[in-house]
């Protein structure tokens, strides 16, 4: 028996956090999601809840995918972070590619 993934989700909408859940029910992914809107709550999440995978918009008030991405790395750089967003522009998804690419020396 394998467990469920546990997966981070980075949300401030409400509908749009039901929209991703459903997906993943849909996709019949045996998972455990818990949903933050900050960077505190995503650190403490990061430490508490111990995610597989972190799904997050690229955009929320005080808080975003970027910043989700540089916590990450710094705090549990093995997680792979995957950007969720319906408005991001092709330099900023290169962007994005780019910061969340590994460096290797």
């Amino acid at each position: 028996m394998t467990l469920p993934l546990r997966i981070l989700l980075v949300e401030d909408n409400v509908a749009d956090a039901e929209l991703i859940l459903r997906e993943l029910k849909r996709a019949k992914l045996a998972c455990v999601t818990q949903r933050v809107m900050t960077a505190a709550e995503f650190t403490g999440a990061l430490q508490e809840f111990l995610p597989d995978l972190v799904l997050a918009d690229f955009r929320l008030p005080a808080f975003g995918g970027l910043e989700a991405l540089r916590i990450l790395q710094q705090e549990r750089p093995t997680i792979p972070l995957i950007i969720v967003t319906g408005t991001l522009d092709e330099e900023t998804a290169a962007e994005c590619i780019k910061l969340g690419r590994p460096t290797t020396s």
